[in-house]
């Protein structure tokens, strides 16, 4: 078929892009509200519960994992919450009121003033309801999804064709990047900092702190090289539980309540190969790099290249647990954690609200492809802004939205069709 091949498709820059659509927004984005007030009221509302529940369990597990007193946590993830949970609801209702208001100005729809437009200048007000400290962060992780879809836009229309192991070399890239600076003395200060911190700093019990301090007391070249490599064992046996405890968690939350009334589909969850496969890339990446930093301490080359090779090695452990989201959110903090870098030796100048173009750019690639060209998107993504907006995804008329050339009608249907494969594949 045409949209299996991606014929005729519509491209980014040619003049058939401004197609217009004389419809009433009620008639295309929210026809269960006859108000377009309503809708965004309803959005808002939908939005605020499902951004407290998200943001409650996000700022206590964060507490948690960095082992601060209960009450602390509770009297400090408060304000992080309610005002986190401002920012994801007005994420998802201001685009949604601001295409209604483009459509009452311009008088009708255009290919991207429906989606693209709107969500630009929804995404740029809502990041700033954030705290300045996690702008960085999310705009990180929003810029990864926009990069993706944008790529798959572009497999999608013939443009471009996938690079075998692509991923693989992007993340080992990325890691390189981050564990140098990790161990270097500026340090990492943000998210991913604090989960290699958890990583190669965890938690040891009293039996192996009393028998690495015994080999100390007996200073000789073998007992440092046993102390050495009992603490890298276990530093990559601490990686593949916290690999397996994080994707295992993940894998019962979506499974949800089905998991714990048949006790045979929770041991199904639990044993899951994807539950090893992330333990296993955790303990190859943890263990693999502190390995080989320690056996390129024999070689004459300098502290910064031995990080750098370390990590370039070690980062082909994403081979067990390969994402493409992983490997371009690592290849983008990689680039943040440069573009500092250069900013701090004035080699290049400072963008104080960089953070929330990018961020606002990456949003309203990422709800344009979630109204027009489904088909180009993560399915979770999907199904997160689904639920961030009560639902209402699935309520568009999407045969309407085909006039743009974007297969939008077609796509929601060849999604919906390989769900529903995936999900009777899983019960058999």
């Amino acid at each position: 078929s045409s949209f299996e091949r991606g014929e005729k498709m519509i491209p980014f820059s040619r003049p058939e892009n401004w197609l217009y659509l004389d419809e009433h927004c009620r008639d295309v984005i929210h026809p269960a509200f006859q108000s377009c007030v309503r809708c965004s009221a309803g959005v808002f509302l939908s939005g605020l519960r499902y951004s407290l529940k998200l943001y409650t369990a996000f700022y206590l597990l964060s507490g948690v994992l960095r082992r601060r007193h209960p009450k602390d946590v509770l009297l400090r993830t408060v304000p992080y919450i309610l005002q986190s949970s401002l920012f994801l609801t007005a994420s998802g209702t201001v685009p949604c009121a601001c295409i209604c208001l483009l459509r009452k100005l311009l008088g009708r729809f255009y290919c991207y003033s429906t989606a693209f437009v709107p969500a630009v200048i929804g995404g740029g007000l809502a990041i700033l309801i954030e705290r300045k400290s996690r702008r960085g962060g999310l705009a990180v992780y929003g810029s990864t999804l926009a990069v993706q879809a944008l790529f798959n836009m572009l497999k999608y229309r013939g443009y471009v064709t996938p690079l075998p192991y692509g991923e693989v070399l992007l993340f080992s890239v990325g890691s390189s990047v981050l564990l140098h600076s990790y161990h270097s003395e500026s340090g990492l200060h943000d998210a991913v900092g604090s989960f290699l911190r958890f990583l190669f700093k965890p938690w040891v019990p009293a039996g192996l702190t009393m028998l690495t301090d015994m080999l100390s007391l007996r200073p000789s070249l073998s007992s440092m090289l046993v102390t050495m490599l009992i603490r890298i064992a276990w530093i990559a046996l601490w990686s593949f539980q916290v690999g397996y405890l994080i994707q295992a968690g993940l894998s019962v939350l979506r499974a949800g309540y089905k998991a714990f009334k048949n006790p045979r589909k929770l041991l199904h969850t639990l044993l899951h190969p994807n539950n090893v496969k992330l333990g296993v890339f955790l303990a190859t990446l943890a263990g693999g790099f502190k390995l080989l930093n320690a056996l390129f301490m024999f070689l004459p080359i300098s502290q910064d290249f031995r990080l750098v090779l370390a990590g370039l090695i070690s980062g082909l452990s994403i081979s067990w647990f390969r994402s493409s989201v992983i490997s371009v959110y690592i290849a983008g903090k990689a680039v943040e954690v440069l573009y500092f870098k250069a900013v701090g030796k004035g080699w290049l100048p400072k963008f104080y609200y960089g953070d929330v173009v990018l961020f606002a750019v990456a949003v309203g690639v990422l709800i344009h492809a979630v109204f027009l060209e489904r088909h180009n998107v993560q399915v979770p993504y999907w199904n997160f802004v689904n639920k961030l907006v009560g639902g209402h995804l699935q309520g568009i008329n999407y045969d309407v939205l085909d006039h743009f050339g974007t297969h939008a009608s077609k796509g929601v249907r060849a999604v919906e069709g390989k769900q529903q494969r995936e999900e009777e594949n899983s019960h058999q």
